[in-house]
């Protein structure tokens, strides 16, 4: 799910260095099998954010949970210009292609709104488990973009934040 075809081109753009990172018949997939429900999810969680009707704390959305989970690792294991053999790569890349694959249990989801234009993508950082402790560390990838943003780990929990894989199991 990265390209390594050919030289790695960059262009420049007026927020940073943007490089082909994946292949078209992989961005195809992506795109006709996933994107929708991605597209949809944030279409309705930008809709409760920009109402001005009182919200009740938790809002619940009938969507595509396991489509959503598909779409979120397939950007993130495309948002390295090379392939990498990594644990994370390596199980997201065969859980995104795979229909059959269950989603492993060292990929956690966790999700929270966020109300901002700019959008950011990193991969494979470290950080403790439980935040602001010494004792655990674990590797990360996030993805935020208004008006979600999503943080992948290898830990069952993170910083009281919702979890998106809690519906690993969900039919779609």
């Amino acid at each position: 799910m990265t390209s390594n075809k050919g030289s790695t081109k960059p262009s420049e753009s007026q927020n940073g260095v943007k490089y082909r990172t994946i292949c078209k018949e992989c961005n195809e997939y992506l795109g006709l099998n996933f994107d929708p429900t991605l597209n949809e999810f944030a279409r309705s969680v930008a809709t409760y954010l920009k109402t001005s009707v009182q919200l009740p704390k938790t809002v619940h959305h009938k969507g595509k949970p396991k489509r959503l989970i598909k779409a979120i690792l397939g950007h993130l294991v495309g948002a390295k210009v090379n392939i990498e053999d990594t644990r994370f790569d390596r199980s997201a890349r065969e859980y995104v292609l795979d229909a059959s694959r269950e989603l492993p249990n060292e990929i956690n989801i966790f999700y929270w709104p966020y109300p901002y234009k700019c959008s950011i993508t990193i991969r494979d950082f470290a950080m403790f488990v439980p935040r602001g402790t010494f004792t655990e560390p674990a590797i990360f990838q996030t993805m935020k973009y208004f008006p979600i943003a999503y943080l992948v780990c290898s830990k069952p929990s993170y910083a009281g934040l919702n979890s998106l894989s809690m519906y690993r199991d969900c039919a779609r």
